[in-house]
């Protein structure tokens, strides 16, 4: 089962930790009120499988998010909701 874990963050990015990713997956950041989708700039899970990386935050409102991992629009897997402060 595909699995997307949250592990930290620093101000510029945020490490996480992904299992059973399907090849050609990629990464948008959700926030988690308004719904909107930015893509990550990072080509991280396009390989697919098990892992581990460090996922740059694009220039993002602060609030709260979670990382989505999705492929031709559809789920894969999430993290929990991390906050942007910047």
């Amino acid at each position: 089962m595909p699995a997307l874990n949250y592990v930290s963050q620093t101000p510029q990015s945020v490490s996480v930790t992904y299992t059973d990713i399907p090849p050609a997956a990629n990464l948008v950041f959700v926030n988690q009120v308004s719904r909107a989708q930015t893509p990550a700039q990072s080509g991280a899970l396009s390989s697919g499988g098990d892992g581990s990386a460090e996922i740059p935050i694009p220039d993002l409102e602060k609030g709260q998010y979670y990382l989505l991992a999705q492929m031709s629009g559809n789920f894969i897997a999430q993290t929990v909701t991390f906050y942007v402060n910047t």
